[in-house]
């Protein structure tokens, strides 16, 4: 009588989900295929969850999870347009099969209810996860976690049908994302990495906090060995995946080598920060000269003002006052800075600051991307976990 019970409350909740998924999508200007999709989508998620939830243990709750789904389409999805295969609108995804666009909340993508499920997984996650004091890590490590976080959620889905358990690893995106992502699981737990996603304020230092969970495993030396190598993944993967990184890093390089040549010559260096001081003290000085002459700057206002799009305006010579204002601050919190690094203990820091990236950026030299990745897989694995 009792299991009757269960069985008739279950159905009960796959009906509200349901409703509350149908009352989301009532509001959205998705075609038909598209709610269809959703709602299959829906139901193989709560048709699964119960074994996966048995095998993987450290998992949310399926109230969670499903409210997650479902928030995520009704707060981050504007648009869903599903192209059909041979059709001639599937010259847009070329040879991909999907496109997540976060800034129109715009998805499109082949019928595929799992590759729309990692759509919807990834377009509610921001782009950085970290604050920017993490020199690339906060871009690198942030898509590292990011991805492995999306590959993990369409496991239920993927791997789960209601009466079977299957991995086909053709079907998981990134094996190198996942690996590291699951490790990372078993390492601080799924909570703790879910709530560092979800994260909106970057008062919380997350990488600190990995640091202090990992001191509780290893000693400071293993501790910094496994940030290195995961660091150094995070890049590698960058590299071979995000173009956008890979083309930025190169830029970063050559700059960087200009600022180690300065640095080897303590005479030139000092000469160049005192050439940087002069030129924003007149910057500065000429600012001044602006703010508090009404000629200048309605001269300054017109000037700005004359190739900028209607959107970008200065509506007026106050507003122009208060960014000239600021440009001002900046340009003294530079020469705080320039000043900073004449002491010889932040000379120090700033050299070393310098190698570290450094050490970075010369992963971009790296000749066999995916062999170095699979031999850092494997050090992370054996050193890491063989004695878990």
């Amino acid at each position: 009588m009792q299991k009757k019970k269960e069985k008739l409350l279950d159905k009960i909740v796959i009906k509200n989900y349901n409703n509350e998924l149908e009352e989301v999508l009532e509001k959205k200007n998705f075609d038909e295929n598209t709610k269809s999709l959703l709602l299959n989508i829906l139901y193989k998620i709560e048709t699964s969850y119960n074994d996966y939830e048995t095998v993987k243990r450290d998992v949310e709750t399926k109230d969670e999870f499903i409210e997650n789904v479902i928030n995520s389409v009704k707060n981050n999805c504007d648009e869903i347009k599903i192209i059909r295969f041979q059709s001639e609108e599937n010259k847009i995804l070329g040879t991909k099969t999907f496109l997540v666009e976060k800034k129109s909340k715009r998805i499109i993508c082949y019928p595929i209810e799992r590759k729309l499920f990692y759509c919807i997984s990834k377009i509610s996650k921001k782009e950085t996860i970290i604050n920017d004091k993490y020199f690339l890590l906060n871009k690198t490590l942030s898509e590292l976690i990011n991805v492995g976080s999306t590959i993990n959620s369409v496991e239920v889905m993927r791997d789960f049908n209601g009466y079977s358990w299957t991995t086909l690893p053709r079907e998981i995106e990134s094996i190198s994302h996942n690996l590291l992502y699951q490790n990372l699981r078993i390492l601080v737990g799924n909570r703790f990495l879910n709530e560092w996603i979800k994260n909106k304020e970057y008062i919380i230092d997350y990488v600190e906090l990995l640091n202090n969970r990992l001191k509780e495993l290893y000693d400071a030396k293993k501790c910094k060995d496994f940030f290195s190598l995961l660091n150094e993944l995070s890049i590698l993967l960058a590299i071979k995946f995000n173009p956008k990184i890979k083309e930025q890093m190169k830029k970063e390089k050559k700059d960087l080598e200009e600022r180690i040549k300065l640095i080897s010559n303590n005479e030139l260096f000092v000469e160049e920060i005192t050439k940087e001081k002069i030129k924003l003290t007149k910057e500065i000085r000429n600012l001044d000269e602006t703010i508090n002459n009404k000629k200048m700057l309605q001269e300054e206002y017109e000037k700005r003002n004359e190739n900028l799009p209607l959107n970008q305006k200065i509506f007026s010579l106050r507003i122009l006052s208060k960014i000239l204002t600021d440009e001002r601050e900046e340009k003294i919190k530079k020469i705080e800075k320039l000043n900073e690094l004449l002491k010889p203990k932040k000379f120090v820091e700033y050299k070393k600051d310098i190698k570290q990236k450094e050490s970075y950026l010369k992963l971009i030299e790296v000749k066999d991307i995916d062999a170095k990745i699979e031999k850092d897989l494997r050090r992370i694995s054996n050193d890491f976990f063989r004695r878990l």
